[in-house]
């Protein structure tokens, strides 16, 4: 599973990907690394929060949004789709964050610190 933010990628392995609810947002905890080099962890907030957040979805939309992550998660995307989804772009302009051009190159390098390390214990409310 990954993301990225401001031209920094956050990434992290089904089993090491962190989940939590705080104030009706679900957050999944990913992570990357520092200028240091040393891990760290974002809150992911899937747009299905930002979305109930605004009151623009229910409670029921994120619950059908979060059964469907489980399930790709537990069984993978045939146990979802038949096909190949593309979603489309963002309708609000500042939910548009450009994918970093190295994108490719930090993922493993994140996951081989996951791997050596293990995800490092912090809180989601950074």
């Amino acid at each position: 599973f990954y993301t990225w933010y401001k031209g920094k990628a956050y990434a992290a392995r089904y089993p090491q990907v962190g989940m939590a609810e705080k104030t009706n947002i679900l957050f999944f905890k990913v992570y990357g690394l520092d200028e240091n080099n040393n891990l760290v962890g974002r809150g992911f907030i899937p747009n299905v929060s930002s979305y109930s957040f605004a009151f623009l979805s229910s409670g029921n939309d994120k619950a059908l949004a979060v059964a469907f992550m489980v399930k790709f998660l537990l069984n993978g995307k045939e146990a979802v789709s038949k096909v190949d989804y593309k979603r489309r772009e963002p309708l609000i302009w500042w939910s548009k964050d450009k994918k970093p051009a190295d994108l490719d190159a930090q993922i493993p390098l994140i996951l081989a610190e996951l791997d050596r390390l293990g995800p490092p214990d912090e809180d989601l409310s950074e």
